[in-house]
């Protein structure tokens, strides 16, 4: 893995490689070319010489996921994030056309590359050394730690059609094109900086085996009437198959419900809701616990899955206040300040909604109802204020849904229905 100045020593080490190639005593040299790493628009391009532009930067689709995961389900960290990267860089020659400069650092470029295909350490090394002993401005490359990477840096040929060549120098505004070839430089590994949490070893192994199927939840009703609505504290049933287990329980919304050899009566296991559960959509699932380690801790072990069920909640009180009349074309409408009691009591962030439907007198078709929706809940409470507008004089039935859940049209005590009188 390699800091986050690896690809700058990628690009230091081609230049420096190249410029030694390309400047060497040898009978094919081109006599004072150098080599530089500019932008092709550049007016200080070398001549005679190359110029190294590094022009993308790309995901190495092989290891692009090695790192992953990453992170566990909490946010820790397993292990360093990594950027597997491939460098694509164009080499544009320069000289003069009538001694065919360009060609022949052209081929004593393609002969290095070809000879050097791989940037190993020493030649990293050496060439950052170079470069910052040359000029203090490279300094920082001194930091890199690409010559430690376990992966190794290999130098290919690409091949570039004319037309995708011709785009990519069509961006260089007002740039001629120079003789170019391009080449791809693969692996880069890039690491973050963070140190994960190394967990300790393990000290001792055990192997548990169970000898049974996974619960499954076929349906849940109430109980012993299946077609009554499900509201607090109802006494519910839930059938499907593999239910019994030495260690069960009945998990409702995140409330877990111990499950005794008298819960069950064949493939069906009953249990009463406790109080404290929302009202609104509630998941029910039956999970099978497993007694592991020393001494034995329960751990959760085969899980069925989840089945949804509606908790309707209950309307226990209603009272108003600040009741105003006001009168539009001879018929009298009533506001108020309507507080309703619920069971169970709302939470934050639910939502709640005040059902009124007219009883007296008695309503001719089409019936008069009213739906009113309270502000924002923005703490736990047994009890919810409702702003009521327009509401004739009546009788009305008083309702709620809490969270899409209508409430049943019956007090908790099982007595009348909760009832509001305008005016």
């Amino acid at each position: 893995m390699s800091n986050s100045l690896a690809i700058a020593a990628v690009t230091a080490t081609l230049k420096n490689l190249l410029n030694g190639a390309i400047s060497a005593n040898v009978a094919d040299s081109v006599p004072n070319a150098k080599a530089t790493t500019l932008h092709p628009s550049s007016k200080q391009l070398p001549n005679p010489g190359l110029n190294v532009f590094l022009f993308q930067v790309t995901p190495n689709p092989a290891l692009r996921n090695l790192d992953a995961p990453t992170r566990r389900s909490d946010g820790t960290l397993i292990q360093r994030p990594q950027s597997a990267l491939d460098l694509h860089y164009l080499f544009s020659f320069y000289g003069d056309e009538a001694k065919w400069e360009p060609q022949r650092l052209a081929a004593i470029t393609v002969r290095t590359l070809d000879t050097q295909a791989v940037l190993t350490p020493d030649i990293i090394r050496q060439s950052i050394t170079t470069l910052a002993d040359n000029d203090n401005q490279f300094n920082f490359l001194r930091k890199s730690d690409l010559a430690d990477s376990v992966e190794r840096v290999r130098v290919t040929p690409e091949a570039v059609p004319v037309e995708e060549m011709s785009k990519l120098w069509s961006v260089f505004f007002q740039t001629q094109y120079a003789l170019s070839v391009a080449y791809r430089a693969s692996v880069v590994l890039i690491e973050a900086p963070e140190s994960p949490s190394t967990p300790l070893p393990v000290r001792v192994r055990a192997v548990y085996a169970v000898a049974s199927a996974a619960p499954t939840v076929t349906s849940v009703a109430a109980s012993p009437d299946e077609t009554a609505p499900i509201i607090p504290q109802s006494l519910i049933a839930v059938h499907g198959s593999n239910l019994s287990g030495d260690d069960a329980f009945v998990l409702v919304g995140s409330t877990q419900i111990p499950l005794g050899p008298a819960s069950f009566a064949g493939d069906t296991a009953s249990v009463t809701l406790p109080a404290g559960l929302s009202a609104g959509v509630l998941g029910v699932q039956v999970v099978h616990r497993i007694a592991m380690g020393d001494p034995p801790v329960p751990h959760r072990g085969a899980e069925s899955n989840v089945y949804p069920i509606v908790l309707h909640p209950l309307v226990t009180s209603v009272a108003k206040a600040n009741v105003q009349p006001t009168t539009i074309a001879a018929v009298v409408y009533y506001s108020a300040d309507v507080t309703i009691g619920l069971t169970p009591g709302v939470k934050t962030g639910q939502r709640v909604v005040l059902l009124l439907n007219a009883i007296a007198p008695a309503p001719a078709p089409p019936a008069v109802a009213y739906t009113f929706a309270a502000p924002p809940i923005a703490a736990d409470s047994g009890t919810v204020a409702v702003k009521v507008r327009g509401v004739r004089a009546g009788t009305y039935l008083v309702r709620a849904q809490v969270d899409g859940a209508p409430s049943v049209p019956l007090a908790a005590d099982g007595g009348a229905y909760k009832q509001v009188v305008f005016p």
